[in-house]
């Protein structure tokens, strides 16, 4: 096989900026290291950031040698974030941005490139993750987001992580004229795997969920929904794995459930992957998502799972998992009683889930990754 001609591809800094730990900056970690390992796929990448916090860079890719991020005080992040100069410039000062020379294409890790980034570069590229902002309509989702007309009509290639969150775009977003190109999310079965050879996660059998618990999130109805399973006889907890409770959450949990049946647990991928291999079920109870990576690492790990019925889950779960109606607890612990009373449908989602999770590689999304980038190139 001949190799392409190299196309050089700089990463910005602002995902790894903003998030120490998240979907999306695991996302572009996981395309600049099969990038690095896949020489035949003729991706030179680049980064401008030098110092960083973010777990996926420093654990993926150590090569790199990234010093630590330089912390500014909130007094000046506050004033600095009046003005985009100003602005990129704390960022600069913050990620260690290096002087880039310029090259073909800028990929583009969140809303806010920094304007120096966007004149060095020939082409722009874009991945939409989800269009979670537009739908909900909420003054929460300002800012940043604000930018994303912009971007997606000044780029050369558009990438989104699900055929539903492409037919979205191409509706709410009439305007864009590049190429879209989907690239569905990998799941790294070194780590999420079935393999059970360890001890107790737990002190008791818990349902898992995993992620933010915004409202959209649905994360009231997993409570709710083992709430009632517990009025049912069946002695079984919950495991949240995310940021740490509210009071508020606090409050409402201990109204559904015993305090020794419920734990919020922070977690790396490898306790994370121990989680899902020793729960009774993972529960993704969202309205909408962009595509809801959870679900790939629980079949990937051998827990079974139960979903809401939404068009993304189907495109990535099929008949591999069960459903539920979104907004009712009550046919979430309907579905996820059956998983725990019939022992045959159990095996059955967890031999069809790992088999399905095994189709989704970050090799394949670096490989269609790269077919984007060729033809945006193509267009000079």
């Amino acid at each position: 096989m001949l190799t392409p001609v190299a196309i050089n591809v700089t990463f910005d800094d602002e995902i790894f900026y903003l998030q120490r730990r998240g979907g999306i900056s695991r996302y572009f970690v996981n395309l600049i290291r099969q990038f690095d390992d896949q020489s035949h796929l003729g991706v030179q990448t680049h980064l401008t950031t030098t110092r960083t916090g973010n777990e996926s860079l420093l654990n993926t890719l150590p090569e790199r040698n990234f010093k630590s991020d330089r912390n500014a005080p909130k007094d000046v992040q506050r004033l600095a974030s009046k003005n985009r100069t100003t602005s990129d410039a704390l960022r600069a000062w913050q990620s260690g941005i290096r002087n880039q020379t310029g090259g073909r294409i800028l990929h583009a890790t969140y809303w806010a490139p920094r304007k120096s980034d966007l004149s060095k570069h020939r082409h722009l590229a874009v991945t939409v993750m989800d269009l979670i902002p537009e739908l909900m309509g909420s003054a929460g989702f300002e800012g940043k987001h604000g930018n994303r007309q912009r971007l997606l009509e000044r780029a050369s290639i558009v990438f989104v992580i699900s055929e539903s969150t492409k037919d979205l775009l191409q509706d709410l977003f009439p305007s864009v004229r590049a190429p879209i190109v989907t690239t569905h999310l990998g799941v790294e079965t070194k780590i999420f795997s079935p393999n059970k050879n360890e001890g107790k996660a737990s002190s008791f059998p818990y349902i898992l969920f995993v992620g933010n618990r915004d409202g959209y999130k649905g994360f009231e109805i997993a409570v709710k929904s083992v709430s009632t399973l517990r009025r049912q006889g069946i002695d079984v907890g919950l495991i949240a794995v995310g940021s740490p409770p509210t009071l508020d959450e606090l409050n409402f949990i201990q109204t559904q459930i015993p305090n020794n049946r419920f734990e919020f647990q922070s977690a790396n991928d490898s306790q994370l992957a121990t989680l899902y291999r020793k729960a009774e079920l993972f529960i993704f109870p969202s309205d909408v998502e962009g595509f809801g990576l959870p679900t790939l690492e629980a079949m990937a790990s051998g827990c079974p799972t139960v979903l809401s019925n939404i068009p993304i889950f189907k495109e990535v779960a099929g008949d591999c998992a069960l459903y539920a109606t979104a907004h009712d607890p009550e046919s979430f612990s309907a579905q996820m009683e059956t998983i725990l009373n019939d022992g045959i449908i159990r095996q059955s989602l967890v031999s069809s889930g790992i088999d399905r999770a095994r189709h989704f590689t970050w090799a394949r999304t670096a490989e269609l990754t790269a077919s984007g980038y060729r033809l945006a190139a193509q267009n000079e």
